[in-house]
């Protein structure tokens, strides 16, 4: 396993993703009814000796799936105690516990930033899983294939396995009531992007310069962002391997063109950052799409507009030119240190959380269990479940476009240096600065946004810390 370097810090966003910079620093509700460390020889059972394993965990993901699954796997184990380790710091901690060799058993890990599964793979702090996989005949074909071909991406070895996973920014969230108001169809998945442009001249409402009423929003900020929208169009950010960008491929440029086209020229769909958060404006009721988001996203939508009795629905983003409709793999796998002294009893508490039993429970949240995150398990089986499907909260539709959104082929990107952050603090100042206005969106600038994504990409990474 090649020792790859630290993570960096991403400056440009206050958010989470600036916790990378204390790590270098420090060296390191609504469905009650859901309910390498030496691998082991093959022989040796598991043992009945008492095990407690500790979970170190991100605070707010997975409380209520704990609370309520955690009792189900001691039931089968006996001899095995759970200690849950929800962190508001979750990611400093992980870091520091990392690097001080006091990891616990099993963590959360992530598809990016400071959880990225792959850079923790690539620091030698995981457990290679193919053995116990092999050992337990496990079929990974129960998943969904983009969850098993990301899993893979360090060097064709699995170093976490499954747990949450969604297909990102590939949704459009609309007000049916607008949409009827003014006599025009529903977005389904049969849209074109000629109909959504059109549907949003004709809804967008103006008082002078200002927008009372927006056709629709898009969100126009992040790495993931960017991915679903050069991808629909046949582009991408990132090349396969990590190595280079496609931001100045003519395909990423007519996707990322189109946007600011509707934006500046139409001004019928509002774009961040002139917008602080387009989804706000269709949950206010002041837009009636906002498009570029994750289906499962439904809660948040719900939480604002089910009170309200605003009648909306979900389909999925229309087809691009190239007959793709974008979007970006993503998933939250768990990873077992390294240094456990406990190898079978955290592989069966990762295989626990795979289930599609649990798969299904954390998707539905109490109000009061703490958990926010209310996405699904990367099993297939999980969204066909008549418990997922009949969500009673969600609008009819909305669960079926939710599963159909897992269903496509947009794979995972990711920057093979693990400096995705850098990247995309210049992706969002310069393509900011087109939204505002401030910059000519030519071939010249797109040139000097490649050349500057790719001089990121070029670094070799810093050392990881000790």
């Amino acid at each position: 396993m090649p020792t790859q370097p630290t993570q960096p810090t991403r400056p440009a966003r206050p958010t989470r993703r600036q916790v990378l910079g204390s790590l270098a620093a420090t060296g390191g509700a609504a469905f009650a009814g859901a309910c390498a460390a030496p691998f082991p020889a093959a022989e040796t059972q598991q043992t009945k000796t008492p095990v407690t394993l500790r979970l170190v965990w991100q605070a707010t993901e997975a409380e209520h799936t704990m609370a309520t699954m955690n009792p189900v796997f001691e039931q089968r184990f006996p001899n095995v105690k759970l200690s849950f380790e929800p962190s508001s710091e979750y990611l400093v901690k992980l870091g520091v516990l990392f690097s001080s060799n006091t990891i616990g058993d099993v963590m959360f890990l992530e598809a990016d930033d400071e959880g990225f599964f792959g850079f923790w793979a690539a620091q030698g702090m995981l457990t290679q899983l193919d053995a116990f996989i092999k050992r337990d005949k496990m079929d990974l074909n129960v998943f969904f294939p983009t969850a098993i071909d990301a899993l893979k991406i360090i060097d064709g070895k699995i170093w976490a396995y499954p747990y949450k996973a969604f297909m990102a920014r590939c949704g459009v969230f609309y007000n049916a009531a607008l949409f009827q108001q003014n006599g025009i169809p529903l977005p389904t998945d049969a849209w074109t992007y000629d109909d959504m442009a059109q549907a949003a001249r004709r809804l967008t409402r103006r008082s002078g310069a200002d927008a009372d009423v927006w056709g629709g929003g898009r969100n126009f900020g992040g790495d993931y962002s960017f991915m679903a929208i050069t991808r629909a169009f046949g582009g991408d950010l990132y090349s396969p391997d990590g190595k280079k960008t496609l931001i100045a491929s003519e395909p990423s440029r007519q996707a990322i063109s189109w946007w600011l086209d509707r934006f500046l020229k139409d001004q019928s769909i509002a774009l961040n950052p002139v917008i602080a958060n387009p989804r706000v404006l269709l949950e206010q009721g002041k837009a009636a799409f906002a498009t570029g988001y994750n289906p499962g996203d439904r809660r948040l939508i719900a939480n604002a507009l089910n009170p309200t009795g605003v009648p909306w629905g979900l389909s999925l983003m229309p087809k691009g030119p190239t007959g793709r409709r974008g979007g970006a793999f993503f998933l939250t796998p768990t990873g077992m240190a390294k240094i456990t002294k406990h190898p079978d009893e955290s592989w069966e508490y990762q295989k626990f959380l795979a289930e599609k039993e649990t798969g299904v429970v954390m998707g539905f949240p109490t109000p009061i269990s703490g958990q926010t995150s209310a996405h699904f398990g990367a099993r297939k089986d999980v969204y066909t479940d008549p418990r997922v499907l009949n969500a009673p909260d969600m609008p009819p539709g909305v669960m079926a476009a939710l599963a159909r959104s897992m269903e496509l082929p947009e794979p995972l990107g990711f920057a093979a240096n693990f400096l995705a952050a850098e990247s995309e603090a210049i992706l969002n100042a310069e393509v900011g600065k087109a939204v505002k206005g401030e910059v000519q969106y030519d071939g010249g600038f797109f040139a000097n946004l490649a050349q500057q994504i790719q001089n990121v990409l070029d670094k070799p990474a810093p050392s990881a810390p000790k």
